[in-house]
């Protein structure tokens, strides 16, 4: 259902010039992916940095939209103190020092990598060789990264997404391969898209 969300708001922000009701119909759908998601707080980073970059009318409201249905989930879990993935991820913080910060990324990295081999594995199997598989990986990263690029430098709605989703994901301390796999999935289509923009452009 997340993924229906997030999907629904790039396409309403597809075009250079949104218009008002691809504005509030971005907003809306920000809303609703917060009561399925405590990780649509990125879409909301990314739609709030968007709105200060191209200032259209009403932009305030827009983002009043899409934060207040997290803001309301926010208090409501604080209200009957139970532990949302934010105030986990403050209270580990606070005890981590900045080498356990790094630790936790240099992790998440390992773990990302792990999590592509995945794509050439069956039943644990390997179905090409590991020399084959890295040189894959390594191939499609460099076309990946190029894609996001050009996105990002135009300032696109994914790119400002996906590298907030992606940041989130590299502090969360949380060392289980199969839920940084999980975390992954929404953002495969974009994956995808981006190693073809790279294809395209070079």
């Amino acid at each position: 259902l997340f993924m229906c969300f997030l999907y629904g708001f790039l396409i309403c922000l597809v075009d250079n010039r949104p218009s008002n009701s691809d504005w509030l119909a971005a907003a809306l759908i920000i809303g609703l992916a917060s009561f399925t998601r405590s990780i649509a707080i990125a879409m909301i980073a990314a739609f709030f940095i968007l709105l200060l970059l191209k200032k259209p009318k009403k932009y305030v409201i827009y983002i009043a939209i899409s934060c207040l249905p997290f803001l309301y989930l926010s208090l409501k879990q604080v209200a009957s103190g139970s532990e949302g993935y934010f105030n986990f991820l403050t209270d580990v913080y606070m005890q981590y020092a900045f080498i356990d910060l790094i630790k936790v990324i240099y992790t998440k990295i390992v773990i990302i990598k792990d999590s592509c081999y995945w794509l050439f594995t069956v039943n644990e199997k390997s179905v090409l060789p590991v020399i084959l598989s890295t040189f894959i990986m390594i191939f499609l990263s460099l076309f990946l990264f190029i894609g996001f690029y050009i996105r990002f430098r135009s300032k696109q709605p994914d790119a400002l997404f996906f590298s907030i989703y992606l940041t989130i994901i590299s502090l969360w301390p949380y060392p289980d391969v199969h839920f940084i796999s999980r975390i992954i999935y929404p953002i495969l289509p974009l994956m995808i898209f981006y190693i073809f923009t790279g294809v395209i452009y070079l």
